[in-house]
């Protein structure tokens, strides 16, 4: 036997992924599960596989014989763009776009992913879509039934990348890294690195999270506080059992074990937990005042949030005046001694420039699909730019009207 043809039969190639996880559905399948991020999959076809070489998977690797590293690395590579654009959210079955360094998606420009700044000391993250419950009054429409027909994830890298730009642009001590996505931002696989990278920046000095907790462990939330979490805020909207279960459209939505968890955050005293209901009237008019005495019995900090019909938003019922609300809380701040009001201090910093403005038409390139029918993501000026009306494949070039341009958000019609 030639030498050259053995020294290939002898070569092998692994090649190893933080991110990507594998699964063989065995002998008679005709496809490789690949996921990203854990909630995210597509399938790689074993035909196509087998044109590299003889393949053996493992959870986060998988091996070729008879083929160099190099060439295993360049092929796979190419199987893994060709079959990125299906995919999907395991859990809300909807098509997923994976907003990457190399994606040609800006991440400043739309609120369903990547990064909001109004100008301000607070910096708003949303690396991830979707949400494990369904709550009836969602303010995006998110959920498990949700009608929406596409979703994000946003590599970390990425944000972090982005991020930095945006703090040395505004050279700003004591930012506020808000991670605020639409959806559970627990459904983020690499939060933990994510809030670790976020809490080396210097200029950054809190950084909170709002979650329904229904994903917290002990675990989890000492791994969250020692990445360096400042803040947790928890949306609890009932104590009750039955009608917990209700508000969040989730039958086994678990109250008192999330209670235990919201407790064991409290022990630790560098993270701040703070009880985030939101008051529905007729729904949960009788419990703001018992999640009040819970949020004082653990030493929680607690921000009643008035609810808002908004647009795209779930609406059960009629929205609070605002002269009621008010008038509540400031009878509940006297009776408790605790402050009430969910807000914070905000201060004014640099604001980065607006390349475009309201009603001004504008040449871009369409890079993906937009969460509902007829919107497409398009992309000009290092700006995403939320395209209505618009149905073109990604890469077509269109002209937009802007409909709406303000704090570096963009929304337009394609004309």
């Amino acid at each position: 036997m030639p030498k050259n043809i053995s020294a290939m039969r002898n070569r092998s190639a692994k090649l190893d992924f933080d991110t990507l996880e594998f699964e063989d559905k065995g002998d008679s399948a005709a496809v490789v599960a690949v996921r990203l991020m854990r909630l995210f999959e597509f399938m790689i076809d074993k035909k196509d596989l087998e044109k590299i070489g003889k393949f053996h998977v493992q959870k986060n690797s998988i091996s070729f014989e008879g083929v160099t590293e190099e060439d295993a690395d360049r092929k796979f590579n190419s199987l893994i763009a060709k079959n990125m654009p299906h995919l999907r959210n395991r859990l809300t079955g909807r098509k997923t776009v994976y907003v990457h360094q190399n994606s040609g998606i800006p991440l400043i420009g739309t609120l369903y992913f990547g990064i909001v700044d109004k100008g301000s000391d607070m910096i708003e993250i949303k690396p991830i879509t979707g949400c494990n419950i369904d709550c009836v009054f969602c303010s995006v429409g998110e959920g498990l039934h949700s009608k929406k027909e596409a979703d994000y994830v946003v590599e970390d890298d990425y944000i972090i990348a982005e991020l930095k730009k945006l703090l040395d642009f505004k050279r700003h001590d004591g930012m506020k890294i808000f991670i605020n996505p639409h959806g559970e931002p627990l459904l983020y696989s690499n939060i933990i690195p994510l809030v670790e990278k976020i809490s080396a920046f210097g200029y950054v000095d809190t950084i909170s999270i709002i979650t329904n907790g229904t994903m917290l462990t002990e675990k989890l939330i000492d791994e969250l506080e020692g990445a360096g979490l400042t803040q947790m805020n928890l949306s609890l909207n009932s104590p009750d059992p039955e009608k917990s279960k209700a508000l969040s459209g989730l039958n086994s939505y678990d109250i008192s074990r999330i209670k235990g968890m919201a407790e064991y955050a409290c022990k630790n005293k560098k993270l701040k937990v703070v009880i985030a209901p939101v008051w529905i009237k007729g729904l949960n008019d009788d419990d703001i005042e018992e999640l009040i005495k819970f949020a004082k019995s653990i030493g929680a900090g607690i921000g009643i949030q008035k609810f808002i019909a908004h647009k795209g938003g779930k609406k059960p019922s009629k929205e609070i005046e605002w002269d009621e609300f008010y008038g509540k809380i400031d009878e509940f701040e006297k009776k408790y001694g605790l402050k009430l009001r969910y807000c914070e201090k905000i201060e004014k910093t640099k604001e980065l420039p607006m390349p475009f403005r309201k009603d001004e038409t504008v040449k871009a390139a369409v890079v993906c699909e937009g969460r509902r029918k007829n919107e497409r993501i398009a992309a000009a000026e290092q700006r995403s730019i939320l395209v209505y009306g618009c149905m073109k494949n990604n890469g077509s070039e269109i002209r937009v009207k802007m409909k709406a341009a303000k704090h570096n958000i963009f929304t337009a019609e394609e004309i």
